[in-house]
């Protein structure tokens, strides 16, 4: 018997089984089997059997001594036709004349998040994709959200930047699909992660549980793809880059050049241009004239050369450089290096959106001259701010910096710019450093301007 239990655990992973010596109410059960769950009941000991073999009883081999009537086969005894968790437990209870097993079973099923994902996932810089699939391994009470992402988008995109599973869909798995992207480099094959962030839910069960991630190679397809050179001429031309490194060069009129994908270089020329680098790093010069210059994604060198020019780094650590002529010069996102160069050029500091060191992050002006060079300051990014004249204060550390009384607080001794959002209150409060005076220099209220 502890053989055939052996076997029933083995087959119900999880179950417990507990084993009950049915001959106490063998009666019961014989004249009313269908209340413990059975039917087709024979039994050799009816009154029928009795009457005739009065002093029949069954033999350690559970065959019947002492009577020499015809009765069933003891294995044929009881048939459990209801309640059988498999094949191996009926077949085990009617090989069992006189004894029963009551099998209480539960199997149970924690939280969890499974990724089914093979190994050596591979895409291409052809654009080759691979999938993978997330289910939830039990029923939540409330929605359960997995954001994903890609850690080197220039290498691998992802088709969803989420996934929800609810009360109703969680045992359905669904897909993530990862394309391959190209960079037009022949740099080998690089390595990255299909990022899934811990669990949003209101089911305690489920919120903060961390998935795994996705380990993939993305194939590199050897190609460079050969850059375009383009040259305008003396009218008012627009020159559009392809995916390679470009080099355009829009000459005289007021021209257009967009770079597009890759490491270009845009050359304006003559007259006023539209310079606008796209992604990658990009080197652009606007040449003569009052130029507008963008350069977009990547960490890019912005020259303004002569002229009034509106420099916009864009993303990433840039390095802006005015030249000659008043400027106005916005690193935009990224650590940019800023260079107003001779005239009175303007420092700008806004992204139409409330201050965040990730929005501005920490720009250094080389050449800032008190009383000629303006930093402006946008109320929309520096929400608090209602007057600079009242609300700008020096000091000599860090530290005071974050008690100051003022909004804009300017640090003598190492040039650091802070915006502290919270006044008196101790730190910066959604503020902070924003900017950083190389030179050093001997700034006042005057030298700050507040646009509304």
């Amino acid at each position: 018997m502890e053989s055939k239990i052996a076997e029933l655990e083995q087959s119900l992973s999880g179950a417990t089984i507990t084993l009950f010596n049915f001959n106490p109410i063998l009666d019961g059960f014989v004249d009313n089997p269908a209340q413990f769950g059975f039917t087709n009941v024979t039994d050799i000991w009816s009154d029928n059997v009795l009457a005739v073999c009065p002093d029949a009883f069954l033999g350690e081999d559970g065959s019947v001594e002492s009577c020499d009537v015809d009765v069933p086969d003891p294995d044929e005894y009881i048939f459990w036709d209801i309640i059988h968790p498999t094949e191996a437990a009926h077949q085990f209870i009617a090989n069992e004349a006189l004894d029963t097993l009551e099998i209480e079973y539960s199997i149970e099923v924690h939280p969890g998040i499974t990724v089914n994902s093979t190994e050596d996932l591979n895409t291409s810089e052809t654009g080759d994709t691979v999938e993978f699939t997330v289910v939830l391994d039990s029923q939540p009470t409330a929605d359960v959200t997995i954001a994903i992402s890609s850690s080197d988008e220039t290498e691998g995109t992802v088709d969803t930047d989420s996934l929800t599973f609810t009360s109703e869909n969680w045992d359905e798995p669904q897909t993530v699909t990862v394309t391959g992207v190209t960079d037009n480099e022949i740099d080998g094959n690089i390595d990255y992660t299909i990022e899934l962030a811990a669990a949003e839910s209101e089911d305690d069960n489920y919120n903060g549980i961390d998935p795994d991630d996705v380990e993939i190679s993305n194939i590199d397809d050897g190609d460079i793809v050969p850059g375009l050179n383009l040259e305008g001429t003396n009218d008012n031309d627009i020159l559009n880059g392809d995916l390679g490194n470009d080099r355009l060069s829009g000459l005289g009129g007021n021209d257009t050049l967009n770079g597009n994908n890759g490491n270009d270089s845009l050359l304006g020329g003559k007259d006023d241009d539209r310079l606008n680098g796209g992604d990658g790093d990009d080197v652009l010069n606007g040449g003569l004239g009052n130029d507008f210059i963008l350069g977009g994604d990547g960490n890019d060198l912005l020259i303004g050369r002569p002229g009034f020019d509106h420099l916009l780094g864009g993303n990433g650590n840039d390095i802006i450089e005015g030249g000659t002529g008043r400027d106005r010069l916005n690193g935009g996102s990224g650590n940019d290096i800023l260079t107003g160069g001779a005239s009175i050029d303007r420092f700008i500091f806004a992204t139409n959106a409330e201050f965040t060191a990730e929005d501005l992050g920490i720009d250094r002006i080389t050449d800032f001259v008190p009383g000629q060079d303006l930093i402006l300051l946008d109320q929309r990014t520096f929400t608090a701010l209602t007057s600079i004249e009242t609300e700008f204060e020096e000091v000599s550390s860090n530290q005071e910096a974050a008690t100051a009384n003022a909004l804009i607080v300017y640090n003598t001794g190492n040039g650091n710019l802070f915006y502290n959002q919270n006044g008196s209150e101790a730190g910066f409060g959604s503020g902070g450093r924003f900017a950083r005076l190389l030179n050093e220099a001997s700034v006042s209220a005057d030298d700050f301007l507040l646009r509304a």
